[in-house]
């Protein structure tokens, strides 16, 4: 658990602060403009992308500007910086553990039909667990801070939360918990999430339970899943 400092909301905020925000501001205008430039398909094709739908929904009314740029932001986040991350830390592992890396290839080689579709790379066991496991050990967002207290809270029996505090956790230190996930947690083994697809989801998702590995992960998952085939 991470508690950041309450000066931060305040108006005198210290000239690094001021500078990161300037630069988002900066990023969020850029992408508004790459956004807005976007050539809309013809009409009645269903080659429409997100970017698409999200200007259609600013322009309508059904999204505000606020709204409208935060997902302009997970968007690029989650379809690209997460992907690229996951994707080096999956290859890095996937060499060093070549055993792994053969059972892979054998599973890809024997399972994906020719023509195949996103739909049967998300069946592969193997391949779901070894970015399953990438994403806990190495994953995208290192920490998460999306909550502010709205009342004082106790954390615990001795640390006391005054409203407007914001509140983070450490996905890292989640992810390896010995407590957790056994004396191994610091340990690349795919196999620790299954040997078939379902229970490997399963697992997946009482995971995901306890905390995200980060924004857009489902999007990631298959992005990297895709590469890697």
């Amino acid at each position: 658990m991470v508690i950041f400092n309450v000066t931060f909301s305040l108006p005198w905020r210290p000239a690094s602060y001021k500078r990161a925000a300037a630069v988002i501001q900066q990023l969020e205008d850029t992408l508004v403009d790459i956004a807005e430039s976007r050539t809309f398909p013809a009409s009645g094709t269903s080659e429409l992308k997100m970017v698409h739908h999200l200007v259609r929904a600013r322009h309508s009314g059904k999204l505000s500007d606020f709204h409208y740029r935060s997902n302009l932001k997970q968007l690029l986040v989650a379809g690209h910086e997460n992907v690229e991350a996951a994707l080096q830390s999956a290859m890095f592992n996937l060499a060093v553990h070549v055993d792994i890396q053969e059972q892979l290839h054998i599973e890809v080689m024997n399972m994906l039909p020719s023509d195949y579709s996103s739909g049967d790379i998300d069946r592969l066991p193997l391949l779901a667990a070894v970015i399953y496991e990438t994403l806990r050990l190495y994953p995208p967002l290192g920490t998460l801070t999306n909550r502010r207290t709205v009342k004082p809270m106790q954390l615990g029996s001795e640390i006391l939360l005054p409203a407007g505090t914001m509140v983070g956790w450490n996905v890292l230190g989640v992810q390896t918990d010995p407590q957790v996930w056994g004396e191994s947690a610091r340990e690349f083994d795919p196999f620790r999430w299954g040997h078939d697809i379902d229970s490997i989801k399963s697992m997946a998702r009482s995971s995901q339970a306890r905390g995200r590995f980060m924004f857009g992960q489902h999007f990631c998952t298959i992005g990297a899943q895709s590469c890697i085939v």
